[in-house]
């Protein structure tokens, strides 16, 4: 079982592997693995993510038994409201600015983090954004002394905030992270870098719908790739991922690249390399995983947060969405929500440029739960977001039309 190994025998495993260090990955060499577009619209190599897991060897990279955390720490599931402090890196290139990402991409990378975050107790509050013109900070790669200029200057409160730079990386990078365990909490080194074409409507084909900044605070919060440690144990300490060979870049289905672990390459997850379209889901250990790093090493993130901004499970007494079934879905969904009050209610389907595609509902309802039906029948296969919006509440919900 991928987490019963022995935390030594975890420990002697990362103190072998070369990627450990005690400082960033300065001039380490990323292997280009993906073809975009320049701002220009030329074709060029590109990088999937460039996040390396460095840092003191004797900090725990899983816990000793994930099952036993479980069972100790369930009724305690970790619930957090991360605020998030925009950092937008641009710069001109001649007349034609580049970088200079909108309040509204801001807004919509926002509805898709909590998307894919619901249901794992970690959603996230937009506190601030700020705005600088500067070449070097903008095309800055990992462990730079760009990256270290700028995340000095910049940074909020590391302890209590996610700060998310959105730049024009050097390299083709699509963005990098730093796990909880490479710095102290209060490092200004945390946070995540984020290619500006990366947010939803951004100009990066395939990767335009904002699961770049899902994947890489998905390290920021304890995650590693599905395909961590190929098919050999402990991978990424998430028993319910299978195993995978390598990274998936296709959405392929059916692919088995350890036919001898039970279960098809985990291509839907988030933290693996397909593209936005195809990725959908976190699993139930992957979310014990993320409470675990929480409350190992981002203590103060989880004390910090506000009252009346803990993510609770969906009950009559919040307004929001509570399930879509089935989903991925061809062509019919069933979309439930409760009302915690009567009031006018809509409730909107968007695609991945933001654009309203669909409207539901638009009336007054009862409180209490509903349901309604949504037929993707005459729209293309593709992700898209139910945004519910009540009693001055908003509620956002992912969904995958896959025909």
């Amino acid at each position: 079982m991928k987490h019963r190994l022995l935390l030594a025998a975890a420990l002697l495993l990362m103190i072998a592997t070369p990627t450990l260090a005690r400082e960033p990955a300065v001039g380490h060499q990323f292997h280009s693995d993906i073809m975009i577009t320049d701002h220009d619209g030329n074709p060029m190599q590109g990088v999937r993510c460039a996040t390396v897991d460095f840092g003191p060897a004797d900090s725990p990279r899983a816990p000793f038994d994930l099952d036993a955390w479980i069972l100790e720490h369930g009724a305690e599931k970790v619930a957090v409201s991360i605020p998030v402090a925009f950092h937008v890196l641009y710069f001109y290139r001649g007349s034609t600015l580049v970088g200079n990402v909108t309040d509204t991409q801001i807004t919509n990378q926002v509805d898709v983090l909590n998307a894919a975050y619901a249901g794992t107790g970690v959603s996230f509050v937009w506190r601030s954004t700020d705005r600088t013109l500067n070449k070097t900070w903008a095309t800055m790669r990992p462990g730079s002394s760009a990256e270290l200029a700028a995340k000095q200057a910049l940074a909020v409160d590391p302890a209590h905030t996610l700060n998310l730079y959105t730049a024009y990386p050097g390299g083709g990078l699509l963005g990098w992270s730093y796990f909880p365990w490479s710095y102290p909490e209060t490092s200004y080194m945390h946070g995540s870098v984020i290619h500006f074409g990366s947010l939803p409507g951004g100009y990066l084909s395939s990767y335009n719908g904002g699961d770049t900044a899902t994947h890489e605070i998905g390290h920021y919060v304890g995650l590693y790739h599905t395909f961590q440690g190929g098919c050999t144990e402990p991978n990424d300490y998430c028993e319910d991922t299978p195993q995978e060979a390598s990274p998936d870049y296709y959405c392929t289905i059916g692919r088995d690249s350890c036919p001898l672990d039970p279960g098809l390459d985990p291509i839907h997850n988030f933290m693996d390399y397909t593209p936005d379209e195809c990725m959908y889901e976190f699993t139930g250990n992957q979310t014990a995983r993320m409470d675990w790093a929480l409350t190992t090493y981002r203590p103060s993130l989880i004390s910090s947060k506000a009252e009346g901004d803990i993510v609770a499970s969906p009950a009559a007494s919040r307004t929001g969405i509570t399930s879509v079934a089935p989903n991925p879905f061809n062509p019919k969904a069933e979309i439930s929500f409760t009302l915690r009050a009567a009031g006018m209610v809509s409730l909107n389907v968007y695609d991945l440029a933001g654009r309203r595609i669909r409207t539901l509902l638009e009336q007054d309802m009862a409180a209490g739960p509903h349901d309604v039906a949504f037929d993707g029948r005459g729209l293309p296969s593709s992700v898209y977001f139910v945004v519910l919006k009540a009693n001055g509440e908003q509620s956002t919900q992912r969904v995958m039309l896959l025909k």
